[in-house]
């Protein structure tokens, strides 16, 4: 039902069919987070040409939803990672920094004039 409205509504480039497009795919747009996966798959979805899916405006539309709720969706995610351990960087197992005085094996790449 919503396929071909939508899709009659993009080609005609309607005011705010991003937003509703982003309204009514919301756990996708989490699920595929960028823009440009998001253009895919909904050129797959409403068989449109992916051309005729504005990226920015699709993005803009993004952005405002996001803002709307508040980065809440983000913050849920890391509030997820974090109770289930996964998150490496706050276990202390996360990248080791070289120190100034290490024996560095790569060659330096300062070239005297």
């Amino acid at each position: 039902m919503y396929k071909e409205f939508l899709r009659k509504e993009l080609l005609e480039k309607r005011y705010g069919i991003y937003s509703r497009i982003v309204e009514i795919y919301a756990a996708q747009s989490v699920e595929l987070r960028t823009a440009s996966c998001l253009r895919r798959w909904l050129s797959q979805e409403l068989d449109v040409s992916k051309d005729k899916i504005e990226l920015s405006s699709l993005d803009s539309a993004l952005q405002r939803q996001k803002k709307k709720n508040g980065g809440t969706m983000k913050n849920k995610d890391i509030k997820e990672v974090v109770k289930n351990g996964n998150n490496k960087a706050l276990q202390g197992d996360g990248f080791t920094f070289s120190k100034p005085g290490s024996d560095d094996i790569r060659p330096s790449r300062i070239n005297e004039l």
